[in-house]
């Protein structure tokens, strides 16, 4: 994963992953002067070729030069975490629903910082095709799956992986969301070496519980205050406190 990076140039580069799916990226590595430099090019070597026909999802952090070059459409995650399987859902849609809308659309898939979280939106997108597959798509399917498999292969992000698993089961029927909330009383980690941390858990991306700081044992429970709801996608962080 490391030497595809390297091989990549440093800036904003255009990729056609099929006619009508664009990746805009660069790598994490890009100084800020040269991404700087490179967005504006890039963002009008597009428009150059498709005019009004081009939308833009921004699936890294939400930034204003992004938006005002591209007008582009905010829908991103933090990097090495998997996205909300609602986001993934919506974001298929959207860009299905544009495609439909006029034979010479394209969707521009944009990410800072890499070209993982693209590799997801690109992975979910042919596995949402899928369903609707005809003949005439088997050569965009190949090519998508083709390029997700570069940047999503072995030393990929297993929670990518697991997500696009749950995101394909849901679509075909194999399992379905549970409305429901369910109520987490405590946790326990088991073999930790005794270090200082604290938890802190997101629901949705959104930080909902932190607990005291605590010297991990052998088996250390950190109990909730009551209970704590939760629904949809949550996402636990184990953080080594600072020394005092």
């Amino acid at each position: 994963q490391k030497q595809k990076m390297k091989d990549r140039k440093e800036g904003v580069q255009v990729e056609y992953v099929t006619s009508r799916l664009i990746i805009m990226s660069c790598t994490a590595e890009t100084s800020e002067r040269k991404f700087v430099e490179s967005l504006l090019p890039a963002a009008q070597q597009v428009q150059k070729a498709h005019g009004k026909h081009i939308k833009v999802w921004n699936v890294s952090q939400r930034r204003h030069d992004i938006s005002s070059s591209l007008d582009a459409i905010a829908f991103g995650w933090p990097s090495e975490t998997a996205p909300p399987l609602e986001k993934l859902c919506t974001i298929c849609k959207n860009l299905d629903q544009w495609m439909l809308e006029h034979p010479l659309n394209v969707a521009v898939i944009f990410c800072k910082g890499g070209l993982e979280r693209c590799a997801v939106v690109v992975n979910a997108f042919m596995r949402y095709n899928a369903i609707s597959a005809t003949d005439d798509s088997v050569e965009d399917r190949f090519s998508m799956q083709r390029f997700s498999e570069r940047f999503l292969g072995p030393d990929g992000p297993p929670s990518y992986k697991r997500y696009l698993g749950y995101f394909s089961s849901l679509l075909s029927g194999r399992i379905s969301v549970n409305a429901e909330p369910l109520f987490l009383h405590y946790i326990i980690l088991n073999f930790f070496e005794p270090i200082n941390v604290f938890l802190k858990i997101y629901e949705r991306l959104v930080p909902v519980y932190q607990s005291k700081t605590v010297t991990l044992k052998d088996a250390s429970k950190f109990e909730m205050d009551g209970s704590l709801k939760l629904r949809g996608d949550v996402f636990f962080k184990c953080i080594i406190a600072a020394s005092s």
